[in-house]
């Protein structure tokens, strides 16, 4: 999360520790493009999901808006599952629909998860601003 937000720089500006990391829960299958068959089935590659070109940001969007506006409510997916370009092997990334009901699980200001702090600085190279 820390490096989608703050890659490539890795660097943490005092003023963005008021930010806020949420935790949502999101129920339903998504489409996940993780997988080479979803992949194939879309004449797709993995830089849809780790390319930071925008040509393929907006395929990425205009296959989101494919799916959302072709199936009725009852069948749409909530989100679409895709690999983390920062960390593939860990990670795993969801995009969901602003239509999509969610559950606030936790809602706490960066600056009290000392506990993502810490990793970022030690385990990813990130330097915090206090």
């Amino acid at each position: 999360m820390l490096r989608e937000a703050f890659d490539p720089d890795r660097h943490i500006p005092a003023d963005s520790l008021q930010r806020w990391v949420v935790t949502l829960t999101v129920t339903g299958r998504a489409l996940d493009l993780r997988t080479d068959d979803t992949l194939d089935a879309f004449g797709l590659d993995d830089q849809i999901s780790t390319s930071r070109d925008p040509r393929v940001w907006q395929a990425a969007h205009s296959l989101a808006d494919l799916h959302w506006n072709r199936h009725s409510v009852r069948d749409r997916m909530p989100g679409i599952v895709y690999r983390s370009r920062t960390t593939p092997q860990h990670n795993t990334n969801l995009a969901w629909f602003a239509e999509t009901p969610v559950t606030v699980t936790s809602a706490v200001r960066l600056t009290d998860r000392l506990d993502l702090l810490e990793a970022a600085i030690t385990s990813d190279g990130f330097t915090v601003e206090l």
